[in-house]
């Protein structure tokens, strides 16, 4: 069978683990970097400002102190936004159907189609565990394919025609 006559159909359902998976994704790509800079930058913003040297163990325990609180805050936000979410979207799931024109997304909740090309995916990643599709939009939002319910030559196949679509 010739590549263009192939296709790969997943359902994806939506559950608290596949909204967190995501989200800490997100937030270790982009945001962990960013805050951890921010928590070095007040350490030292607070050193100076007490008139204490700048490389002391003060400034490391200000530091510690100020991640552990701004991490925890993450978590707590993250954790409860997927709850959030995953009971807003309880029951939802899409139907995914990747080919080399395009993918066809049906939502089985309300019965929308929609069809887009290979260029609403931005950019993928293989992991150990899954396929991370990351999609083209303002909000971040991944597609993930377990590999446990994708065969290898279901994601070569993908991302051969994501890689051909560039």
């Amino acid at each position: 069978m010739s590549e263009h006559k192939k296709s790969v159909t997943k359902r994806i359902e939506y559950s608290y683990n596949s909204i967190m998976t995501a989200k800490f994704r997100n937030f270790r790509k982009k945001s962990f970097r960013n805050y951890t800079l921010s928590c070095v930058l007040y350490a030292l913003g607070i050193t100076v400002i007490r008139g204490g040297e700048l490389l002391s163990l003060n400034t490391l325990m200000i530091f510690v102190n100020f991640f552990l609180i701004v991490m925890s805050l993450v978590m707590i936000m993250i954790f409860g936004s997927s709850w959030l979410l995953a009971r807003k979207l309880k029951g939802n799931s899409n139907v995914y159907t990747f080919s080399a024109d395009g993918i066809h997304i049906l939502n089985e909740a309300n019965k929308e189609e929609d069809t887009l090309g290979w260029d609403w995916i931005r950019s993928y990643e293989i992991t150990r565990q899954a396929l991370c599709l990351q999609i083209n939009t303002k909000k971040p939002l991944e597609i993930i394919l377990e590999k446990e319910k994708i065969s290898q030559e279901e994601i070569e196949l993908i991302t051969s025609w994501i890689d051909q679509s560039r």
